[in-house]
């Protein structure tokens, strides 16, 4: 491997392989950081769409913005639309609001899973022991072709 490295490092020259170093390290960062920041595992859209399918007993939260809960992306039927930008305000009365809902799964998704992994600290703070976050969020969700609820 190091024949390999070295054999390219003198084809390409340092600066290159330098760039490429450092954008695997970015790229990197952008996938692992919101799973840091989280401090909640991440669950695959099917997974989270046939969990709800079984009858499990869960929440769905979509902490987008209201004008984004209805665009084009939709949202999980039956998702409620807490912003995130409502969150740090709410989070005394998030606290008894949800307290029903302490070990209950609660799926939080965004459009891409940034937001929701902020704010999936966010509610564990208030008290929700079974938060979990829609890996990629609405974006992958529609990929997959997942339905969807507009308006």
């Amino acid at each position: 491997m190091d024949q390999f490295l070295d054999g390219i490092s003198q084809f390409f020259g340092s600066d290159i392989m330098a760039a490429i170093a450092a954008g695997f390290a970015a790229l990197l960062l952008v996938k692992v950081i919101p799973r840091l920041i989280a401090g909640a595992p991440f669950v695959p859209p099917r997974e989270v769409k046939k969990r709800l399918d079984s009858g499990e007993d869960a929440l769905v939260i979509d902490v987008r913005e209201p004008h984004e809960f209805n665009d084009a992306l939709g949202h999980v039927p039956g998702a409620l639309n807490l912003p995130i930008s409502q969150l740090t305000s709410r989070a005394k009365t998030l606290s008894e609001d949800l307290k029903a809902y302490a070990d209950t799964p609660v799926y939080l998704a965004c459009k891409s899973s940034n937001r929701a992994a902020s704010a999936a600290r966010t509610l564990k703070g208030a008290g929700l022991r079974n938060v979990q976050v829609v890996a990629g969020g609405m974006m992958k969700w529609n990929r997959q072709g997942l339905p969807v609820q507009r308006g």
